[in-house]
């Protein structure tokens, strides 16, 4: 019988360890871990929230709507089963040190991990030491979301706003080759060189936090329309274009920009668990089709913008271009489900993905 109860109690440890190890992981430690209970909270909330997503098919508003509550209800949910998995794993505990019923034994972790002391374990000092090592756990936890969330939200804040600063130059839905063109009509493309710059540091910023955060690409924009990642993709189509088919001298800061969105998008997704090409060739297919470059080289020709002569290697600049961030991007437009976008969320690619990213690019195909 005291072997039973020391198996029983090491299987209750291995719990508490496991479940505090994942909440410092999710909240401490500041890089990108694609845990398994993470995985499957954030699974488990979407699966409950696609039927009513499904029944709210034919209205697209109302389904971002529903959408804006995903991320949220997913650290609520993560959370409580941070302190659900803490009091199952201590009621094996107290039963091993001799609490009468498994019932009692759970009244204890209850009252002890949520510190409201309504059930005593009795004058036994092992009891009284496993009630107060819980009662603790459940306070770190407790100061480790009233720590996290603030910080999150200070990162979504700030993220937002160059997403609204890029809604005025980029339109909403945002498009690489509206914000050429806005820009050329104003009359002020040398102020491109700012938003190249912008952007180099707004990419370094998403590389840090939308990795150490995993929950924060999922909180959607307040303007249902606009999208940290369909803006990330407008400016790095612009970036592309002005690299390619712009008849201008060559910018520095325009491909810096561009391999600071790339790599960020690719750390992302790299966090998620998708099978992207560190490298890719210049070669290599992508997303966007000739023909849609055609039309998009036209508008911008019709719009008054210097277009370069030879057209076929414009493509093959471009394409070279855009295969940095091509596969990343659309991966992660399917998992967050991003808003309709130009060259982004419009479209779909074979790739390799998690359970999670599955189930989200095929509801994504589903809408598509």
């Amino acid at each position: 019988m005291i072997v039973v109860r020391v198996l029983v109690f090491a299987v209750g440890m291995v719990g508490v360890v496991t479940t505090f190890s994942s909440a410092i992981r999710t909240v401490v430690v500041p890089r990108s871990e694609s845990l398994l209970l993470q995985r499957i909270v954030f699974t488990a909330v979407r699966v409950a929230m696609l039927p009513v997503q499904r029944i709210m098919r034919s209205d697209p508003v109302r389904q971002e709507r529903l959408m804006a509550y995903y991320a949220p209800f997913g650290l609520i949910a993560l959370a409580i089963t941070w302190i659900a998995l803490i009091t199952l794993a201590f009621t094996p505990m107290y039963w091993a040190i001799g609490v009468d019923s498994w019932r009692e034994a759970t009244r204890i972790s209850g009252s002890s991990v949520t510190t409201l002391g309504f059930a005593a374990t009795g004058a036994d000092w092992s009891g009284t030491v496993l009630s107060v090592v819980e009662a603790v756990i459940g306070l770190i936890l407790v100061a480790l979301l009233i720590s996290f969330l603030p910080t999150m939200y200070a990162e979504f804040s700030q993220r937002e706003q160059t997403v609204a600063y890029m809604a005025v130059r980029a339109g909403t839905p945002p498009s690489g080759v509206a914000m050429l063109e806005r820009f050329h009509r104003i009359e002020a493309v040398d102020e491109l060189d700012e938003i190249w710059v912008r952007f180099e540091a707004f990419f370094n910023e998403l590389s840090e936090t939308h990795t150490s955060f995993l929950a924060l690409p999922f909180f959607r924009s307040p303007n249902p329309a606009r999208s940290w990642l369909t803006t990330s993709g407008a400016v790095l189509d612009a970036a592309a274009l002005r690299m390619s088919v712009v008849d201008v001298p060559a910018e520095p800061r325009c491909a810096l920009a561009i391999r600071a969105g790339y790599s960020a998008l690719r750390e992302i997704a790299f966090a998620y668990g998708f099978v992207i090409p560190a490298d890719p060739e210049p070669t290599d297919p992508i997303s966007v089709t000739r023909a849609e470059f055609d039309d998009a080289v036209a508008q911008m020709r019709d719009t008054g913008i210097p277009i370069v002569a030879d057209l076929d290697q414009a493509w093959a600049d471009f394409s070279g271009w855009r295969v940095n961030y091509d596969l990343p991007l659309i991966a992660i437009a399917g998992l967050v489900s991003a808003p309709p976008a130009p060259w982004s969320s419009d479209r779909t690619l074979p790739v390799r993905r998690p359970i999670l990213g599955s189930m989200l690019m095929r509801d994504h195909l589903d809408r598509a």
